[in-house]
């Protein structure tokens, strides 16, 4: 469920959709800024996921979330709150910016590290000891592909030994970089039966339809496996490097490569059509790869650094609204006030 939210005083009408909750003020001792942050509240957050029903999607009533409790001080103290989240978050705030733009800057020097190290440039104007090609020259390019009624015909059928992964989209959100592992997995043995190709290590693998393509997933198979009708698969030729062909696919975007279509596809000939420029000898490919991955790996330790400042103001959030509704934020301004 969202978080709370003032809406300003636009004179104007609005509508809103039926998942929003608007919660008014009726009582002139009470700040709607002051209820906002009450709202948000992790003590306050928590009563209200309790509160709410639902598998797929949760939501919570009206007549529960009026059920919530909202501890109310006098309105001089509910103003004081309000003052020091305001100039507390608005400091967290500012950090959180710069860390964005840090983010944005490593962003934009990946993208201009690998243009430079690729020469993604104009291909007519290649180094010493470097070749353009189409993809086809130095690439095996294979379209996934389900057997029909794949993982129904293997649990009707169990048996021993299979430790082969049969990839899927998804399996791309457990890692970063790699594919190891996937929930469905085939013998060795069968993949002759099914009709299906078992790619080597190395081999490049990103979505190939529909939506997916824009997630810009591309993950390199560690393990010998196959790959569903969703994805495309590419296999480094003797003459390639495997890492170098990994990032070049690293170096644009997916949606590139796909038609202009409803539901976007990427075709097989249009990745073996791809033009790409690397050096003529293996050695010197895996130079230009050591180069690229030594910077990436500053690269990511920095943006390592990013995720725990992040983490850091998160909790810093987090327990700034909890002090401010257990009454610690204000426990010296009431001593100094009711004194």
């Amino acid at each position: 469920m969202g978080r709370c939210c003032e809406v300003p005083n636009l004179n104007t009408r609005a509508v809103t959709v039926v998942d929003v909750a608007v919660v008014r003020v009726n009582k002139p001792d009470i700040l709607p800024k002051f209820l906002m942050w009450a709202i948000n509240a992790p003590r306050t957050r928590t009563t209200i996921e309790s509160l709410a029903s639902g598998t797929t999607r949760q939501r919570i009533s009206r007549k529960n979330l009026g059920k919530v409790a909202v501890p109310i001080p006098p309105l001089p103290e509910q103003q004081r709150i309000v003052d020091i989240l305001e100039e507390q978050f608005s400091r967290l705030d500012a950090s959180l910016a710069s860390i964005r733009m840090v983010r944005a800057k490593a962003a934009r020097f990946r993208r201009s590290l690998l243009h430079n190290a690729l020469h993604l440039g104009d291909l007519s104007d290649l180094p010493d000891g470097w070749i353009q090609t189409l993809m086809s020259e130095v690439a095996h390019v294979d379209s996934g592909r389900t057997p029909s009624k794949f993982e129904s015909r293997l649990a009707d059928n169990p048996r021993d030994g299979r430790h082969v992964p049969f990839y899927k989209v998804g399996d791309m959100n457990n890692s970063p970089m790699f594919m190891d592992d996937a929930r469905v997995h085939f013998a060795p043995e069968e993949a002759r039966g099914f009709g299906i190709e078992v790619l080597q290590p190395g081999t490049v693998v990103f979505p190939k339809a529909g939506g997916a393509i824009a997630t810009n997933k591309k993950r390199v198979i560690r393990t010998p496996g196959a790959v569903d009708l969703n994805c495309m698969a590419v296999t480094a030729k003797d003459e390639m490097e495997p890492r170098l062909l990994y990032w070049f696919f690293e170096s644009f975007n997916l949606s590139d490569l796909a038609d202009g279509s409803v539901l976007p596809q990427i075709g097989k000939r249009k990745v073996q059509a791809t033009p790409i420029a690397i050096p003529k000898d293996l050695q010197s490919q895996r130079l230009v790869v050591d180069e690229i991955e030594s910077q990436v790996s500053k690269l990511t330790a920095g943006l390592a650094i990013a995720d725990q400042l992040e983490a850091r103001i998160a909790a810093e959030r987090r327990s700034l609204l909890h002090a401010a509704f257990t009454g610690t934020l204000t426990a010296q301004w009431r001593e100094t006030h009711n004194g």
